[in-house]
């Protein structure tokens, strides 16, 4: 089962002709692959979390003047969430996103309703996903890019970083890096 292909509407990387549906496609180690599929889960979730469904008996008119008997997003999520670039830099995994709110929202009169709440709730949600965001960052130091087992920041020969085992880094004649973890 490819589980990449389950997100792929969460996905907008550049400088891709066709999105990647594979981890093959994606130039970082396998290792980070499940800190990939954590992130991506939990983004979708809370994207997802408070959709906004207006519905109005009467019509009303929004303030571009268009008439609607009814707002809803269709079970669209609050925010669209796409994540633009996954890789590698300073040994650890870095994933770029961009996180608006979902265009149907625009539409809406906010006179009809508190628009600070919805702001509010909007930049809760980003603040979520920017948190895990950066627990996965933090973790990625700790993780094999490879392998996916406990590693550690080394320094190549040419002195790219890169974050493995002690095994890997040996097999190369990597020289670990000194942090304040030891």
């Amino acid at each position: 089962m490819n589980e990449l292909k389950e997100y792929t509407h969460l996905l907008n990387l550049m400088n891709y002709d066709e999105q990647p549906t594979d981890f093959e496609d994606i130039s970082v180690g396998s290792g980070w692959k499940q800190l990939i599929l954590d992130f991506l889960e939990y983004t979708d979730g809370v994207s997802r979390s408070q959709h906004l469904y207006l519905k109005f008996a009467e019509t009303y008119k929004p303030t571009n003047g268009r008439e609607y008997g009814l707002v809803d997003l269709e079970g669209d999520p609050l925010l669209y969430v796409k994540v633009v670039q996954i890789k590698e830099k300073f040994g650890v995994l870095r994933l770029y996103y961009d996180c608006d709110i979902n265009p149907k929202i625009d539409d809406i009169n906010f006179e009809m309703f508190d628009e600070s709440d919805f702001r509010r709730l909007v930049d809760r949600r980003r603040s979520q996903i920017e948190g895990f965001l950066d627990a996965i960052v933090t973790q990625s130091g700790r993780t094999c890019e490879y392998t996916g087992e406990r590693g550690r920041l080394y320094r190549s020969t040419n002195g790219w970083f890169k974050t493995v085992t002690a095994e890997y880094a040996e097999t190369r004649n990597f020289t670990l890096v000194k942090t304040d973890e030891g």
